[in-house]
């Protein structure tokens, strides 16, 4: 069964420019304003951003959770291999092998192979703890992840650029599109990460869409 990668923010906090607003004028003894962010933003004075939270349904490639994880300043809930029976599991074909016929028609017939047998050993009563060692890394997963606009920010700075992996780049650019929805004070200056600061700072892996660092 296919799937795609995708996300849904389903919680975040209400007027959370607002109250961003509000932070930095207790640090600076002035209004509410949006001025006073964005020089909060520019300076670096990123704790203002910190007293919120945005929750996001995301669906991936097992693979590709991991990635996520790396990112510590972040609470995560993931469905479990362990408690939950993947007996009819969804997965995801990357594009370089969807488009080759022959491989993809192994491609599935491999999955399928893989399902086959999982539920083989289910029905022996292995439990699913230790049939889980067979899934392959496509099989789909899902979990919860919360970030404040502070760590956000952080997030998208390392994965909208173009030499993050694909699925995860993809993933953070609808992140992005969505909390500029109910946020887009704080998220307003996103962009490319090479062109926010600048400069490209990966050297001779630079995909060239701006000019690296010597």
């Amino acid at each position: 069964m296919a799937m795609e990668p995708r996300v849904e923010l389903v919680r975040w906090t209400p007027d959370a420019d607002r109250l961003a607003m509000e932070a930095a004028a207790i640090c600076y003894d002035t209004e509410p304003d949006p001025a006073v962010i964005r020089f909060c933003i520019k300076s670096g004075h990123h704790s203002v951003l910190e007293h919120n939270a945005f929750t996001f349904k995301i669906w991936v490639a097992r693979v590709i959770s991991q990635q996520f994880t790396r990112h510590r300043l972040a609470s995560f809930s993931q469905r479990s291999q362990r408690y939950c029976v993947e007996d009819a599991f969804a997965y995801y074909t990357p594009p370089e092998i969807a488009k080759q016929p022959e491989i993809c028609a192994q491609w599935h017939d491999f999955q399928a192979r893989i399902q086959e047998f999982y539920n083989q050993m289910i029905q022996k009563g292995i439990p699913a703890e230790s049939a889980r060692m067979v899934l392959s890394n496509a099989t789909e997963t899902v979990f919860y992840m919360t970030m404040n606009a502070r760590e956000l920010r952080h997030f998208f700075r390392l994965r909208l650029c173009r030499r993050a992996q694909r699925e995860i780049r993809l993933i953070a650019w609808r992140m992005l599109e969505q909390v500029q929805g109910v946020a887009p004070l704080l998220f307003a200056d996103i962009d490319y990460p090479c062109k926010m600061a600048g400069s490209c700072d990966q050297g001779k892996m630079s995909c060239g869409l701006i000019k690296a660092k010597d």
